[in-house]
């Protein structure tokens, strides 16, 4: 494990529009570099950890958006129900937040009551909706641009706010400055842990982790109109490493339509050792597809679905026989690279 000693300045910043988002919390910014391939924690002078220090990507094969402090606080609510054995509940507003400045606000028409409150607060900003998630429940009350002053009457100062406001409820009382007044309404949240639940089962297939779209994915990028199975991550060298993209939708192959990962195991059961099959992908931001050719290895990479229990037991079965082997239960590791922005 390497480890880096000396001082360097922080500021508190927010991640850009990234692939996913689960929560919205201030990250740590760094002014000045620590390296582009270090990670691990951040500790203070005593040495003490107050954040864990990581890559964030925003989607694509390498499309890096620069390394990040996340609090310990953020990780510590993850955290604690796990070590209980108990599932994570966090509700989303279904929004992107970001912060505007008290100028961009008062050209906004912003009134001298509500800046003088914002004027009085430590970082001087107020916290704005960036983007709605296109099929979150809160999409058609929240719009682009509103200046979120309260949730469950709770003053918001910061992005740690909103998702402290939504936490453990299912609906909360808003209201936002709009177009030069306030405007009151009760939103519904969502669990964003309900993309976990889908990531319970993937395949492995072709050198590939393969699993149900994520539901969060697809509120953020309207991937309604794609109907496929979600690429996640791939191993270097296998066929689909070679020529798949991952973070996107394989919708076809070889002309048969796959909407869900049990259409797409049938038809992928059916192919055999050294075959070479049409895959059709789907761009999850944009749409756009485009055919791809690969020739299946299974005896270096077989098929197998991989359900993980409740207990954190993981079920393999061997889907078409590629590989000798019986359905078992065991505590086996997965691949080192079945990374993902989740």
């Amino acid at each position: 494990m390497a480890s880096c000693k000396g001082s360097v300045q922080v500021k508190q910043s927010q991640l850009g529009p990234h692939l996913s988002h689960a929560t919205n919390s201030d990250v740590i910014e760094f002014l000045g570099s620590l390296g582009s391939k270090l990670d691990g924690v951040l500790c203070d002078a005593s040495g003490k950890v107050f954040a864990y220090y990581a890559n964030f990507y925003s989607g694509g094969q390498r499309e890096a958006s620069g390394f990040f402090g996340i609090p310990t606080a953020v990780v510590k609510e993850f955290l604690a129900p796990l070590e209980k054995g108990e599932e994570p509940q966090f509700n989303m507003l279904g929004v992107r937040c970001e912060y505007l400045s008290l100028p961009q606000l008062r050209g906004m028409g912003l009134g001298d009551e509500l800046a003088h409150k914002i004027e009085a607060q430590e970082n001087r900003k107020a916290v704005v909706v960036g983007q709605t998630f296109y099929s979150a429940p809160v999409n058609m009350l929240f719009k682009d641009g509103d200046v979120i002053l309260s949730l469950n009457g709770k003053h918001i100062a910061s992005l740690r706010d909103v998702d402290n406001a939504t936490r453990g409820n299912k609906f909360v009382d808003a209201a936002v400055f709009r177009e030069g007044k306030v405007v009151e309404f009760t939103a519904e949240t969502f669990d964003s842990f309900s993309s976990v639940e889908m990531r319970r089962r993937m395949v492995q297939w072709a050198g590939a982790m393969v699993c149900e779209l994520p539901s969060i994915i697809q509120w953020l990028h309207n991937a309604s109109r794609c109907q496929g199975v979600w690429l996640d991550t791939s191993n270097a060298g296998s066929p689909a490493g070679r020529h798949l993209s991952r973070h996107n939708l394989i919708v076809e192959v070889d002309g048969v339509a796959t909407p869900n990962l049990d259409t797409f195991l049938d038809v992928v059961s059916t192919k055999e050792h050294g075959q070479t099959i049409r895959i059709k992908q789907a761009h999850i931001k944009t749409g756009r597809t485009n055919v791809s050719t690969l020739t299946l290895d299974k005896q270096h990479w077989p098929t197998t679905e991989i359900r993980i229990m409740k207990d954190g037991a993981v079920k393999r079965r061997e889907v078409d026989g590629s590989v000798p082997g019986q359905d078992s239960t065991t505590q086996a590791d997965l691949p080192t690279d079945c990374s993902s922005p989740f």
